[in-house]
């Protein structure tokens, strides 16, 4: 069950990234994230802050990779500017995605009018 969990959220980070569209470094850049839990309803995505360049937001996230690691979160990156933390077992598992997006890119998707 968790493994088919996680198989699916993978899934939907790897089609969100291929569909993003190749943006400019000069772009504002978002830090995301997003927890999903076995326990809890799932989040959507959220801005965390926003920065003027994607190395700002690189680092951001390089912080929050580390931090996360010395909370024990067993923590990964999955894909460019992407990373998956995970934390618990079995029926009590916790997953965060965190990435960095131009600020022209929402990984939830298009607005419905």
């Amino acid at each position: 069950m968790v493994d088919r969990y996680v198989k699916t959220l993978l899934m939907v980070i790897a089609l969100s990234l291929a569909l993003a569209t190749s943006a400019s470094a000069e772009c504002a850049w978002a830090l995301w994230t997003k927890i999903a839990s076995t326990v809890l309803p799932d989040d959507d995505w959220g801005v965390v802050i926003a920065y003027p360049t994607m190395r700002e937001c690189e680092a951001a996230l390089a912080d929050d990779f580390n931090r996360q690691r010395r909370e024990g979160w067993q923590v990964n990156y999955v894909q460019v500017r992407t990373t998956m933390a995970s934390m618990g077992k079995g029926e009590k598992i916790t997953i965060r995605h965190a990435r960095c997006l131009p600020d022209t890119i929402d990984p939830r998707g298009p607005k419905v009018r």
